[in-house]
């Protein structure tokens, strides 16, 4: 049995120490939890992502969250550049 870190996909702010049986190349068996089954899950899907340390993980979720801020960044300089050429707009004589 293995430690292994889950992080959520969809970029949330949680690492989770998991207890993991086995893993393939794409999978991993997680050990029974309170539901009393082991469960067989994709090592990154559109929900989790599974790695071998807490710092993978953590640099998992920190490229994530820069992406966010890079794409907000570039949403606001368009959203300025289009009130820059709203305000730019000239009343027809």
């Amino acid at each position: 049995m293995e430690i292994w870190y889950r992080t959520g996909a969809l970029g949330g702010t949680r690492i989770d120490r998991v207890e993991v049986l086995n893993s393939t190349e794409k999978t991993v068996i997680v050990a029974a939890t309170a539901s009393g089954r082991e469960r067989r899950a994709a090592i990154a899907s559109t929900y989790d992502c599974y790695f071998r340390t807490w710092e993978e993980a953590h640099a998992y979720l920190l490229e994530k969250a820069e992406s966010k801020v890079l794409s907000a960044r570039r949403g606001l300089e368009l959203a300025n550049s289009h009130l820059g050429n709203i305000r730019g707009i000239k009343k027809p004589a």
